[in-house]
């Protein structure tokens, strides 16, 4: 049987607005060398099944990377979890020249990547943000260790997907953005990683945000951090050749956005 505890979020999380009644409801479990954190309750044979797809890594297939350096470095997989549903596993994975050496392993400090992918995602849902549903962080090891993290599967493309097969509704989806954007800002999140290939547009045009492990609380004036979102967001446009109406749209939304005390 596996160890059952309750966890508290790590002080890592990124968003300050993570409540203890949120926290309470986590608990982890060890199974084998892997201990996961779980966001709602999942049958051992489940979590078993789980356990047993990450172990074997190599008999999956990665998700289609739209051909672009945008999708990111992590790799994704399906897997089925009968009392769940169709989830998505991602493993964390290095870039840079590090990926020659130790592209899965990460040196713990604090909180696992995934750990804080986990925690983050609850934060932002609790804040109102769209981003996937986090059911199980993973890790596997101690002081080295190699991480994944399994949400929700929803079903749609990436905006950058969206954009290359034509603009039609990319106004309002680009409206939809900035108002999520101005959640994080609001909130004093830096999602230092946003950029259009994690932003993911689902089969209903439900716009979601993605890739919250390294997102960090912002201490400098709020007007600041608005001002990181726009030029970061302009750049990424730019540097991969998108239309250029992403940019400007998306800078038209930020400034139209009351902010408090900016």
């Amino acid at each position: 049987m596996p160890d059952h505890e309750s966890a508290q979020p790590s002080p890592d999380v990124a968003s300050p607005d993570a409540t203890p009644a949120a926290a309470s409801s986590i608990s982890w479990v060890r199974i084998g060398r892997y201990r996961c954190h779980l966001a709602q309750p999942v049958a051992e044979q489940d979590l078993r099944r789980l356990v047993a797809a990450l172990a074997g890594r190599g008999r999956f297939h990665a998700e289609p990377s739209n051909g672009d350096v945008l999708s990111g470095r992590s790799a994704i997989w399906r897997h089925e979890l009968p009392a769940i549903g169709t989830v998505v596993i991602k493993e964390y994975r290095r870039g840079g020249m590090l990926r020659f050496i130790r592209r899965r392993f990460y040196v713990r400090i604090g909180a696992t990547r995934p750990e804080r992918e986990f925690h983050n995602l609850r934060a932002a849902r609790e804040a109102g943000l769209n981003v996937p549903e986090p059911v199980v962080s993973c890790s596997r090891g101690w002081l080295v260790y190699r991480g994944w993290l399994v949400t929700r599967l929803i079903v749609g493309r990436s905006l950058v997907e969206v954009v290359r097969a034509g603009t039609d509704g990319l106004p309002g989806l680009l409206d939809d953005l900035t108002r999520q954007v101005g959640l994080l800002i609001e909130r004093r999140v830096a999602h230092v990683d946003l950029h259009p290939g994690n932003v993911f547009i689902s089969d209903t045009d439900r716009v979601y945000l993605l890739d919250f492990d390294r997102a960090t609380a912002f201490r400098k004036p709020i007007g600041e951090l608005r001002r990181q979102y726009d030029v970061r967001w302009r750049r990424a446009v730019e540097k991969h050749g998108l239309p250029a109406v992403l940019a400007d749209r998306f800078s038209e939304g930020l400034g139209r956005l009351s902010l408090p005390g900016g």
